[in-house]
């Protein structure tokens, strides 16, 4: 009853403990709501195919469809009913499935004894930036979960650490005729910087707990050049090592180029791990609540980040 929407579009809500179960630990469950750049001026209209097939997945009479020679894993939902846009829209199931999900929780729970329950929808997941402007104390929760778009029985509460590393290259460009002793080609500077990261440690070669670096973009000219990567480990120890490898790889370069290199690390998020560490009790829970369900629980490490990252860092497990 006390659902409210605040001024950073934070959904937040709570249901009251059963009278005499005031005194249990207030859980909570949380899911973003996704958005697109796309501004859509009709509503997202799904189709709903029951006892599915197996087979390729016509959306609608767009011409589109969902192929599992190219989306494997629709094989692995034969039998099931699946929820697909009808190909004019989004259908924004990441992560409306997460939200349809906590409302059907939200719908059911009276029917059963329970204590203090706390609701959040967030936004602008999507850019890492969806716990910024959480409110933990006002959520009132002791713990929560995050409930997401995933396989069935999906459990995670290890993520990467990150950060973002910005790389600035001052060349020095003359006339090529005269160019001799005295032009400095940035971009070949940059080329030389991303060498000497270690090839096999790129995110097409890692797996698992296999941490990486990415150049996600590079634009240049002979005059200045620009990167931009992201590094991440699941490991502190190693996420804080890559970071000085970049900062080892600028200063060598500085001192072959006399100081042409600017190059500033953000970290992003940590490792939620380190926290749940102290609150192993949180996960026992889910996989009690796994087997209650009669669905064996998948645990494995996110190799990505999640609101939980920065909440359990804010003081929410």
């Amino acid at each position: 009853e006390d659902a409210a929407c605040d001024e950073y579009c934070y959904v937040y809500g709570h249901i009251p403990a059963t009278p005499g179960k005031e005194h249990v630990t207030a859980i909570g469950f949380c899911s973003h709501m996704d958005t697109v750049s796309d501004y859509c001026d009709h509503d997202a209209n799904p189709q709903i195919i029951e006892n599915y097939d197996g087979g390729v997945v016509k959306l609608g009479d767009s011409g589109l469809v969902l192929d599992p020679e190219v989306f494997p894993h629709l094989k692995d939902l034969k039998g099931r009913t699946l929820i697909t846009t009808d190909g004019t829209t989004v259908l924004g199931a990441d992560d409306k499935a997460g939200i349809a999900e906590i409302m059907t929780v939200v719908e059911h729970i009276n029917e059963f004894e329970h204590g203090p329950i706390s609701i959040a929808f967030t936004p602008d997941e999507e850019i890492g930036r969806g716990a910024d402007k959480f409110n933990v104390k006002d959520f009132g929760a002791d713990f929560a979960f995050t409930v997401d778009g995933g396989p069935l029985g999906e459990l995670e509460y290890e993520t990467f650490n990150a950060a973002s590393c910005k790389v600035e290259i001052q060349g020095k460009n003359v006339h090529p005729g005269s160019a001799k002793d005295t032009m400095v080609n940035s971009q070949l500077i940059a080329m030389e910087f991303n060498s000497m990261l270690p090839v096999n440690e790129r995110p097409e070669y890692t797996e698992g707990y296999e941490g990486f670096s990415l150049l996600l973009s590079m634009e240049g000219s002979v005059e200045s050049t620009r990167m931009s990567y992201i590094i991440r480990d699941h490991s502190r120890e190693k996420f804080e090592a890559r970071k000085k490898l970049f900062e080892d790889i600028a200063d060598f370069l500085n001192k072959k180029y006399k100081d042409r290199i600017k190059i500033e690390i953000k970290d992003q998020y940590y490792n939620m791990r380190e926290k749940l560490e102290d609150h192993m009790e949180i996960i026992d829970l889910a996989k009690a609540a796994f087997d209650m369900a009669g669905v064996e629980p998948v645990i494995g490490p996110v190799r990505g980040g999640t609101d939980g990252s920065k909440l359990s860092f804010m003081g929410l497990p």
